[in-house]
């Protein structure tokens, strides 16, 4: 996919799929629909068994690397896909993710050389969730300089509508395969001891999974654990005012609560509840956003 005549920096596309035969597809065709062409496409399979190869080799052509091997989880098949990637900038896409429009890459490398500065390394966007009819349930958007207030203490930003510079990786290293859920996190951790991340507010990205991985009932407790063990490597930039630590509380308070209804109600009664706490949530957020404005 890539196009070699023009300036424009190449982004490296990693995309680590498992057993993902009903997403996948879409996935792939958000790749190679983009009107930016330069483009590295990597696809790193975990051995599936469920027809996804024969998907991907259905768009081989496509596919600049791709590699279908067992693998020890999402950040065991990133690693692989950093140590094909070329490009200057990487961004990992989901299996089921996929990028909202087809000009969704050429819309944000127009954005970074208006506003890219020498210390900015990360570069994000917002990111929707949808049903799978394609229908927006909710967008995730987080300007930099709130989501930065609280990164140390909690992931402020949607990592999957997010770039990085590749020298990131030799810089501060790899993801660390230990962790199943909190790679990611950890990994910004480090990078954003020294460097800061530009935000542009648009939809990069879309996301079939609303919340991803995390944010499943079943691995609410994999994803405390693990992001505590992301702070304890990096203490020096945990928490410095007792604002950031009654938030972080509040949210696994909120956590916990979620993982007790998922376990003790039926699933009917318990998504219910999930979706009315989200509409009573925008409520209260639109009620003050307006008394914010009328005080202006």
């Amino acid at each position: 996919m890539k196009d070699s005549f023009t300036t424009q920096p190449l982004i490296s596309v990693i995309t680590a799929v498992k057993n993902s035969v009903s997403t996948i597809e879409r996935s792939i065709q958000s790749v190679i629909a983009q009107r930016y062409r330069r483009i590295e496409y990597i696809i790193i399979d975990g051995a599936s068994t469920d027809g996804t190869v024969d998907v991907l080799k259905k768009y081989s052509c496509n596919i600049d690397h791709m590699v279908s091997e067992p693998d020890t989880g999402v950040y065991s098949a990133w690693n692989k896909g950093l140590a094909l990637a070329t490009g200057e900038w990487v961004c990992f896409l989901g299996a089921d993710d996929f990028f909202s429009d087809i000009s969704s890459l050429e819309r944000i490398v127009s954005a970074m050389d208006v506003s890219l500065t020498k210390n900015i390394a990360i570069v994000y966007g917002d990111l929707s969730f949808v049903d799978s009819s394609e229908s927006i349930i909710k967008i995730i958007r987080a300007p930099w300089e709130i989501a930065k207030q609280g990164f140390f203490t909690l992931m402020t930003i949607p990592h999957v509508a997010t770039l990085h510079k590749r020298t990131l990786f030799t810089e501060f290293g790899k993801f660390d395969e230990s962790f199943r859920i909190a790679g990611d996190y950890e990994f910004l951790l480090r990078v954003f001891e020294h460097y800061d991340a530009l935000y542009i507010p648009m939809v990069i990205q879309a996301s079939m999974t609303d919340g991803g991985m995390s944010n499943i009932p079943e691995n609410l407790r994999c994803s405390w654990t693990e992001r505590r063990k992301a702070l304890m490597k990096h203490p020096r930039k945990q928490c410095m005012f007792r604002k950031r630590h009654i938030i972080a509380w509040m949210k696994i308070t909120k956590s916990r609560i979620n993982l007790l209804l998922y376990e003790t109600l039926p699933r009917s009664k318990y998504y219910f509840l999930i979706r009315l706490n989200r509409i009573i949530s925008t409520r209260i957020k639109q009620h003050l956003c307006n008394r914010s404005n009328d005080h202006m």
